[in-house]
C-alpha cells in the first residue's frame, strides 16, 4: 500500500495576514503585563513595610510595648 501524502499547496491557510495579526497583536498586550508587574511589585513593598512596622510595634504578647 503507497504511502498517502497531501501536497501543502493544495491546503487553505486563509489570508497571509491573519497569522501575522495574530502573532503581532500578542505584543500589544505587553504594556498591560508589565503596568500589573509594576503595580504587583508596589503592593509587596507596602505590604513588607506594613508588616516591619507591625512587628516593630512589638505586641505586648512579645513583651513590654512602645510609647507612641
Amino acid at each position: 500500500m503507497p504511502a498517502r501524502s497531501t501536497p501543502t499547496s493544495t491546503r487553505h491557510r486563509g489570508p497571509a495576514g491573519v497569522g501575522k495579526l495574530l502573532f503581532f497583536s500578542r505584543w500589544l498586550q505587553v504594556p498591560l503585563y508589565l503596568g500589573l508587574i509594576v503595580a504587583q511589585l508596589v503592593y509587596v513593598w507596602r505590604f513588607l513595610i506594613e508588616t516591619w512596622n507591625l512587628v516593630g510595634r512589638r505586641s505586648p504578647v512579645w513583651g513590654s510595648p512602645r510609647a507612641t
